[in-house]
């Protein structure tokens, strides 16, 4: 992971053109965010937000993530939905822009020149989405004339989904999983029709995704390593690859008992998470092993009963990297009742 500053401004190819004897500069990176936290609304920040339910239920929030594994770290942002409809949530990029100088490192915006967002995106293995089928699930980008500027305002300049019925937009719903990440890549070419670049303030990349379509969502997405660059022309930025690197860890999952199933945390440091549907009336206990799945198996001495729900439990000595767990239903001579 980038543990260093958050967002600079870097060039990323030196593609030169000598125009009137200056150098130009064809690709500019913006904006990198590999640690994302939430900064808020601020200039130079990355924002997550949610809005809604408007008319619906539910909640769409939004959450910090670190995972930490084996002397690595990984932070990224959760999008959670809870029994959601008629909202939505994200991640938005305040970038700044000069109506004199422009960006830092490129210029003022011109006609053809090419801003490309790209991000990566998954499901939480602990808690994934129910579902899809998102209204919309896509990386966008917004345009105002004042800086923080509320989408619904006038300094609202040019909104690629809004103002052109969704077609200047890249979807990314339907591409998450709770295996591995998959990457996102939005390009929008300016065009002055659009909106006029000496009103211009702040850029906004804009990853989003809600439903007005009174479907109900449950569960958490999640979006890491934001990127921004902008391009002189569609030229140079297909001259120029995407920064194909995956961010770090993905959350572990929660383990689901069934019968016979051994949950192995050999060779790990991180708290093991062990669910199973426990069913009413019945009595369960956690085991372990120090010698592999063939036993000798002990009791943690963490008892549980079963009450018709999902039920969660950690070994009570604590994160361990040598033990193998099961989950056994209590011989009712011995069982104790709750």
């Amino acid at each position: 992971m980038n543990n260093g500053k958050r967002r600079t401004v870097v060039i990323i190819a030196s593609l030169l053109a000598i125009a009137a004897g200056v150098a130009r500069v064809e690709a500019t990176e913006l904006y990198r965010d590999n640690v994302v936290h939430n900064d808020g609304n601020v200039m130079g920040g990355t924002e997550l937000f949610g809005f809604g339910p408007f008319g619906g239920q539910g909640i769409w929030d939004i959450v910090e993530i670190t995972v930490e594994r084996d002397e690595e770290t990984n932070d990224m942002a959760g999008l959670v939905a809870v029994n959601a409809t008629q909202g939505g949530h994200g991640v938005a990029m305040h970038i700044a822009y000069d109506s004199v100088t422009g960006f830092p490192g490129h210029g003022l915006l011109q006609p053809g020149n090419v801003i490309r967002t790209s991000c990566w995106v998954a499901l939480d293995p602990n808690s994934p989405l129910n579902r899809q089928d998102f209204q919309f699930a896509v990386i966008k980008i917004e345009f105002y004339s004042e800086e923080l500027g509320a989408p619904d305002s006038p300094s609202r300049l040019f909104d690629s989904d809004i103002d052109t019925g969704g077609t200047i937009v890249e979807s990314y719903a339907g591409l998450m999983s709770t295996s591995e990440w998959a990457q996102v890549v939005f390009e929008y070419e300016y065009n002055p029709a659009h909106f006029n670049a000496a009103l211009l303030q702040e850029m906004r990349p804009v990853v989003v995704q809600g439903d007005f379509e009174l479907k109900v969502f449950n569960g958490n997405s999640l979006v890491d390593n934001l990127i921004v660059e902008i391009f002189t022309n569609a030229a140079a930025a297909a001259a120029s690859p995407v920064d194909t690197t995956p961010p770090g860890l993905l959350p572990d999952p929660f383990v689901f008992f069934e019968e016979d199933t051994v949950i192995s945390a050999m060779g790990r440091t991180d708290t093991v998470l062990i669910s199973f549907d426990g069913q009413p009336g019945v009595q369960y206990v956690l085991e372990y092993s120090e010698t592999g799945p063939g036993g000798p198996w002990e009791s943690t001495g963490l008892e549980i009963s079963g009450d018709g729900t999902r039920q969660t439990v950690v070994d009570p000595a604590g994160p361990s990297d040598t033990r193998d767990y099961r989950i056994q239903v209590m011989d009712p001579e011995f069982a104790v009742p709750f």
